[in-house]
């Protein structure tokens, strides 16, 4: 096994996302090998290039010691190829990556589960609660949750994973140590404490509109498979949806509303052969035999249903404080002229005459910007109220009061 500094060194003559790795480890087993080779000896190594047979000879070992003393004050541990920690699902990338930078405990992803969890960085809030409760169900039965680190539903599925004592690891695309997305700090902090962060860049590595791009076949490579939870015509996360399908990866996608922008792309996957998925169970489901003795599914179940209760109000979430502010007068009109059902509650009432005092239907995310409730006490009332025939749903998806 080489020390970290020669595979460090390689990456530094190589650069990132070289294909040569495997052929130069197929010729001199290992980092050192290759260095210790002369310069004949390399020119019998099939594709390797003038530029990159001469930055091999110019040994930049330099480069690499300013790396690996990094690594060490930032406590951040480099995987190689030859370590038997390094991910076996690297080993099937045509560009399989010659150091992998670790900050926090990377899970054995030879032995135990991982799911990637993606989306849009500016999610709706039906991703958001189904991206947490996704994310939740299947932290607690001991799958590892794997995205990327961004802001929007990457940051709410490691947040997710987290809050039921899950693990989780954030692969990013950049340097673990470079300044982007500062305010995601706290988050980062938290996953190395209960998981980990990764990058195949150098700690002090900036991010660019390449790198990103990159760093998604390494999401798919780390998983069983990748579930997108809402994700645009052209959303990034698309990419990653179609690296696990080249690396022959599972597929999931959570159905959306047809009219929404956001969801073009996650309905487009579903259309081309993705499984839908409507909660965390569907996914355990699929591999509860493939790892029978690794996953909880009774605590994964018990999550599950207490996630239906919530919304279908079985049992009771107390709602907070109704806001003391007067209605427009305009809308206050409407409600003396039709007022809400009397045997509502006093929550329901306001759900229901908010819905009154609108000309047209108003979506989830349009009700929650009006009013003082919480999303899953909203859902609640909105389920229950459509379930009693006070409200119904136009095919758009959006709520309104029969006429």
């Amino acid at each position: 096994m080489s020390h970290p500094a020669y595979w460090i060194a390689l990456q530094a003559a190589l650069g990132y996302h070289s294909k040569k790795v495997r052929v130069l480890m197929d010729f001199f087993s290992d980092a050192e090998g290759v260095f210790q080779a002369t310069e004949q000896e390399l020119r019998r190594c099939p594709t390797l290039t003038e530029r990159e047979i001469r930055s091999i000879l110019d040994r930049p070992f330099t480069t690499s010691k300013a790396i690996w003393e990094e690594c060490g004050k930032s406590d951040i541990t480099p995987i190689t190829p030859d370590h038997p920690h390094y991910p076996d699902g690297f080993w099937n990338l045509p560009d399989m990556p010659c150091v992998l930078y670790v900050k926090g405990n990377l899970p054995r992803f030879d032995r135990d589960p991982a799911i990637s969890v993606i989306g849009t960085r500016k999610p709706s809030v039906y991703g958001k609660l189904v991206c947490e409760r996704v994310a939740s169900v299947l932290a607690i039965a001991g799958v590892t949750v794997v995205s990327g680190g961004a802001l929007g539903l990457d940051s709410v599925a490691h947040q997710a994973a987290l809050d039921v004592n899950g693990t989780t690891v954030a692969v990013l695309g950049c340097g673990i140590n470079y300044g982007y997305l500062k305010d995601n700090r706290q988050l980062r902090d938290e996953i190395c404490k209960k998981g980990a962060l990764v990058s195949e860049y150098a700690p002090n590595a900036p991010a660019t509109r390449y790198t990103f791009p990159a760093r998604n076949r390494l999401i798919a490579a780390l998983s069983l498979g990748t579930v997108v939870i809402e994700a645009g015509e052209k959303s990034g996360t698309l990419i990653t949806a179609d690296q696990a399908l080249e690396q022959g990866k599972d597929v999931f996608a959570l159905p959306g509303n047809i009219m929404s922008p956001t969801f073009k792309g996650s309905n487009r996957l579903i259309s081309q052969g993705a499984t839908p998925i409507f909660n965390g169970m569907d996914i355990l489901q699929k591999y509860e035999h493939q790892y029978f003795n690794r996953l909880n599914m009774h605590k994964a179940w018990e999550l599950h249903q207490e996630h239906i209760k919530q919304i279908l109000h079985i049992e009771y979430v107390s709602a907070p404080e109704v806001s003391a502010e007067p209605l427009p007068k305009k809308a206050a009109e409407k409600k003396v002229l039709q007022p809400a059902p009397k045997d509502l509650s006093e929550t329901a009432a306001l759900v229901y005459n908010t819905l009154l005092g609108a000309k047209h239907g108003l979506s989830l995310d349009d009700l929650l910007e009006q009013m003082d409730l919480q999303a899953p006490i909203l859902l609640r009332e909105l389920t229950k109220l459509e379930m009693n025939g006070e409200i119904v749903k136009d095919p758009a998806g959006n709520y309104m009061i029969e006429n």
